[in-house]
């Protein structure tokens, strides 16, 4: 294989910037393993990981992980690859309590999901973007609107624990523009109208790109769905290797990147929605940055805990940390909101 100087350069920069973030933080506490019994509601340790154990068989390989606008204590997760295309909602004790067939589209290679909510609704966005091989000429986004708390609350007392099943509202259709590469982490950013995803590489270097969230349809597909034809731009490489999921946590002002081994935090103070920015130039005060110079920063890392593979990641509402990990039934690790740089308080 030919490596061209400025990558060698690159990959030997992230080597040294990994090893200043490993040793900028101390060693996690000895995470905690809860009962069976554990209370939804659980305490929480900061700088400790709680674990629980209790998700159905059917979650195996719980490859992505949202949190839930309409309950502060559920989670929307789903499997890897070659399942049957639904999700699962559970809640912060690990427990399966319901499920939600998506009709018109395929399982290929889920890798991650996303919540988001506009002045249009609550979303979901399922990400159809793995590709270990990085032979994909395209990769898929479907967005659903998310159940109400109605739909969610007869599901649970159901003998089924089945939602009722859903189509796509929208799906975009994305090539790189540089290029095929495996992808398993994906953020909404609506105050910026742009999908985010960020590259998995085994040599160090991530790559962020960019697709936007509102465009021209191309046409029809599956049902009444929308499908959207849009190229991912590159913004930026971060030396982050093997990123397996991110996500933001707009109210505290927090954005993390997940890899098999650690978690990053950043530091996000100082961002501000577009309306918000535009009043700050007006003021003739420091306007607001974008994502990508805080993630220009040194991150806190932190230790993720030892289960036996850790795909998934979110921010709970209150801005803990959840992770699930593969394995049925389904491991969840939570941990209390910790201590990061660029910040006096979490």
């Amino acid at each position: 294989m030919i490596v061209r100087g400025r990558t060698v350069r690159a990959v030997i920069l992230s080597g040294v910037w990994l090893g200043l973030a490993a040793f900028s933080r101390p060693a996690l506490s000895q995470s905690i393993t809860l009962a069976q019994d554990a209370s939804p509601r659980q305490s929480l340790e900061r700088d400790a990981w709680q674990i629980v154990n209790q998700g159905a068989n059917s979650i195996r390989e719980s490859s992505g992980l949202a949190r839930s606008f309409e309950d502060p204590d559920l989670f929307w997760t789903h499997n890897d690859s070659g399942g049957k295309p639904r999700l699962f909602l559970v809640d912060r004790g690990g427990n399966h309590v319901a499920t939600l067939p998506v009709d018109g589209v395929r399982a290929s290679d889920w890798e991650d999901i996303a919540s988001y909510e506009d002045k249009t609704g609550r979303w979901l966005v399922i990400a159809d973007c793995g590709d270990n091989n990085a032979k994909r000429s395209k990769i898929l986004f479907h967005r659903i609107q998310a159940p109400s708390l109605t739909s969610i609350s007869a599901a649970k007392s159901s003998t089924s624990k089945t939602l009722p099943s859903v189509t796509p509202e929208m799906t975009w259709v994305v090539k790189y523009e540089d290029g095929p590469r495996d992808c398993e982490a994906i953020v909404v950013d609506a105050a910026q109208n742009r999908l985010l995803l960020i590259s998995k590489s085994r040599f160090g270097l991530a790559g962020l790109y960019a697709v936007p969230l509102r465009g021209k349809p191309s046409g029809a597909i599956q049902g009444e769905a929308r499908e959207f034809s849009v190229v991912a731009k590159r913004l930026m490489t971060l030396p982050i290797p093997m990123v397996t999921a991110a996500d933001w946590d707009h109210k505290r002002q927090r954005f993390g990147i997940a890899g098999y081994f650690q978690l990053y935090l950043y530091s996000t103070a100082g961002n501000a929605e577009p309306a918000q920015a535009a009043n700050a130039e007006a003021k003739n005060a420091t306007p607001a940055r974008s994502l990508e110079t805080f993630l220009k920063a040194l991150p806190t890392p932190i230790d993720m805990p030892r289960l036996r593979q850790i795909e998934a990641f979110c921010f709970d509402e209150a801005g803990n940390l959840v992770v699930t990990s593969e394995g049925a039934p389904m491991p969840m690790g939570l941990m209390k909101s910790p201590s990061i740089k660029g910040e006096d308080k979490p």
